[in-house]
């Protein structure tokens, strides 16, 4: 498919795309990694600034087990540090590009189920 006029929004788009895949073909060019499904669960916590408690919280684990993840997301990746591993997941198109506040709200609302049933309070004590 050619494209007549390179200013329009498709053709940024497409122009995106195709260098994101062309990023992520390069990455993954000669590796023999793989993340399991609790790596890549891990990985979507990364951009944010949130720490290991704190993604142990959300995803209802230890902190040890998010920390053993992240310690295997970085080796597979070949990362040295949580920023770079970031950098490579995002070039491997493991997670989205956007800022990371947007990220932390977007995953919070996937984790939320919403109010208790029947509109009951959950009472707390003091």
């Amino acid at each position: 498919m050619a494209i007549q006029d390179d200013t329009t929004p498709f053709a940024a788009r497409t122009g995106e795309l195709r260098h994101q895949a062309q990023a992520a073909t390069r990455l993954l060019s000669g590796r023999s990694w793989s993340l399991t499904a609790a790596e890549l669960r891990v990985v979507q916590f990364l951009p944010t600034n949130l720490s290991l408690a704190e993604i142990a919280t959300r995803l209802f684990v230890s902190r040890n087990t998010v920390k053993s993840h992240a310690a295997a997301i970085y080796r597979k990746l070949g990362a040295t540090s949580r920023s770079n591993a970031v950098l490579l997941a995002r070039s491997a198109g493991l997670i989205e590009e956007r800022p990371a506040a947007t990220h932390a709200a977007a995953l919070n609302s996937r984790l939320v189920s919403g109010p208790p049933q029947g509109g009951q309070r959950v009472q707390t004590k003091r």
